[in-house]
């Protein structure tokens, strides 16, 4: 069977959802992929942080966390990306939850700006499929050497980078020639959302990288569009800290007012209750996102919900 391009598989938003129409647990509307926030806590300051208003002092509790993933492995969870509003290496804990979800069969992803990833040793890295790392710091020497011994390990790699509205060209180059050196699978460049994606020189980037065609993936700011309806928490919930369920991982972002952190507003429940989340019957939630990027997201996972007749007459 032929292969969709790079983009399909390493990207979600903005992008023709063919994984979730691929997916045999999305039309039963279960948590197919979590979005796992160990901590609010990071060893960064970025200026793009689409997190910077969160509770910096909130990580989730080892003892919660392994009732929770087992929870999420008895409705059939099968992928896990372990990510959030902080740096996920933070947490004290990481490595033990990494090995909890290999020991339930969850496939995991994880990501990370990379400077932490010396705390985890190499058995533990190759618990995970992919390892997204988000590139926000010089592309310097001490950086590099940090990379160098974390991806001796057997994983897939991948760079993803914010293009700022006035972007460090130098630091996306040498990326980029760091990423085809070392075998990544991708660069994703995405846009500044909480600048709205302005960008003084996209075409610029582009026609620099123009041998790159097909490594780098362009993930522009695209417009918005106004959702009052989502069942997308169901398939890939977003878990936070404090063990509040969230629709979507653009939460901090959706509202017309941007919050810079999960907004109650967009609250599913409480994971250390799934039972009140999955247990009955699963309607779309009543939301007021004036930032949707996942709406065709939403519109596939309608019409996977819903049933038609004659469907041989395709």
């Amino acid at each position: 069977m032929a292969k969709t391009d790079g983009r399909a598989s390493y990207t979600s938003a903005n992008a023709l959802p063919v994984k979730l129409l691929m997916s045999r647990g999305a039309k039963e509307l279960r948590p197919v992929h979590v979005n796992w926030y160990p901590t609010n806590a990071c060893n960064l300051k970025c200026n793009y942080c689409a997190f910077s208003k969160r509770d910096k002092t909130l990580s989730m509790d080892m003892r919660t966390a392994v009732r929770v993933i087992h929870d999420f492995a008895r409705l059939e969870c099968e992928a896990v990306s372990i990510t959030g509003g902080g740096e996920p290496l933070c947490h004290p804990n990481v490595a033990d939850m990494i090995s909890e979800f290999h020991s339930c069969g969850i496939k995991i992803g994880l990501v990370t700006n990379g400077t932490l990833l010396g705390r985890l040793d190499k058995k533990t890295l190759e618990m995970l499929q992919w390892c997204r790392i988000s590139s926000s710091c010089p592309f310097d020497d001490a950086y590099r050497n940090i990379l160098d011994k974390a991806i001796e390990a057997d994983v897939e790699w991948g760079f993803s980078h914010v293009i700022e509205e006035q972007p460090n060209v130098d630091h996306i180059v040498a990326m980029v020639d760091y990423a085809q050196r070392h075998k990544f699978t991708h660069v994703r460049l995405v846009a500044d959302m909480t600048n709205e994606g302005r960008v003084s020189d996209w075409q610029d980037i582009e026609n620099l990288l123009a041998d790159k065609d097909g490594f780098v993936i362009y993930q522009k700011q695209k417009t918005a569009v106004k959702a009052k309806r989502c069942v997308l928490g169901y398939v890939r919930p977003v878990v936070a800290p404090d063990w509040n369920v969230y629709l979507c991982c653009g939460a901090q972002l959706a509202l017309d007012v941007v919050s810079l952190d999960t907004p109650s507003e967009l609250l599913m429940g409480d994971a250390r209750d799934l039972k009140a989340i999955y247990g009955g019957q699963r309607k779309p939630f009543d939301v007021n996102c004036a930032h949707c990027y996942y709406g065709m997201h939403n519109s596939v996972l309608e019409v996977l919900t819903s049933d038609v007749d004659h469907k041989e007459f395709v």
